[in-house]
Order: C-alpha cells, then structure tokens, then sequence
C-alpha cells in the first residue's frame, strides 16, 4: 500500500505512473484537489483511490482497508535489515537505533511502528490519520497514543546538528521527520 500525501510537493502524477507501471501495491493518493477532473486524472495515471482535502480519517481508513481486502494475500515484504536516516542507524530485526555517535537505544513496539511511518514517507507530513492507516489500526486507539509515540521518539532522537529537532511539528498538520530519506544498508 502506497500512500502519496502531498503530491503538490513533487510530481505527484509522474510518481503514481512510475509506481503504478512497476509495481503492485495499491496507491491512494491524498490530494488538495477540488476539480473532478484532476481526481480523473489520478485515477487513470494509476492511484486506486483519490480523496480530496479536507477528508475523513475513519473514510481514509475504510478505503485503504478495502484496497488491502481487494489486493488479497501479498508475498511477503522484503525488507533491508538496516536503515540509514540523518546519521542514524535503524536495524530493523531488533529495533535498536543507533545514535550517529554511537549510542544505541531500544525502540518500544509503538515507536519503531511510528519511526517506520515516517521513514516509509519521507518529508511528508505524518499525522494520527495517516498512521492509523498505515499500521491498520483503529483510529480512536492510535489518535489516544500519537502524541506520546511523537514525544518519545522526538526525546530519542534528539537535534540534529544544527541544533533543530529531527522530528519536527508542523502546527495543526502533525509532523516530519528531517533528513528521512532512508538508504538501506
């Protein structure tokens, strides 16, 4: 399942062809679009759903989950075993993070699941909405948990460099994880 949340930051239409002439996976695209005929375009480039802003999380969460009904049993995901992130190491198999100093540190089960988000959409805002649709979880239970989730993993991962939050607040959107072009090791 392929989410595209801002595709006015990028070639959002180029992106869901690309993605859907190579693969498989379902693509929603998330879209500021008014005009009926821009959701036409989305459709026919690719995306298998197109909602427009402002949307309803729980209606976000019914599509995606009817997609993934749809789409049937998938082989499983091959994944890296390591992530690179900003200095920062992610092994996936044990959820240890290492620290671009070194430092290692265990990731809770709602932690690692939330740093996996935000490394799945790279510079794209992350909110409860977009998580819950993601893991599949129930939007209530995840919206209760999120901010927590954020301020733990924000605690761990520190500042960058420049002394800025790596996890950083979009006000009234939700939250972006800087530098999170993850490379697999």
């Amino acid at each position: 399942m392929i989410i595209l949340n801002d595709p006015s930051v990028y070639d959002g239409l180029g992106l869901c062809r690309e993605l859907a002439v190579g693969g498989k996976a379902p693509i929603v695209m998330l879209a500021d679009c008014e005009d009926a005929m821009d959701r036409i375009i989305a459709l026919e480039v690719g995306a298998d759903e197109v909602l427009a802003r402002p949307f309803n999380a729980r209606e976000l969460l019914a599509r995606v989950r009817s997609l993934l009904r749809r789409a049937g049993p998938v082989a499983a995901e091959v994944r890296p075993r390591v992530l690179d992130f900003a200095g920062w190491r992610l092994h996936e198999e044990t959820r240890v993070l290492r620290s671009p100093a070194g430092h290692t540190m265990q990731l809770a089960a709602s932690e690692y699941a939330l740093l996996r988000v935000f490394l799945t959409s790279p510079s794209t805002i992350v909110d409860a909405g977009v998580v819950s649709a993601a893991l599949g979880i129930d939007f209530e239970s995840c919206q209760a948990n999120f901010r927590t989730s954020v301020c733990r993993l924000r605690r761990k991962l520190g500042k960058d460099r420049s002394g800025s939050d790596l996890l950083r607040t979009v006000h009234g959107r939700g939250y972006v994880l800087e530098g999170s072009h993850a490379s697999p090791v």
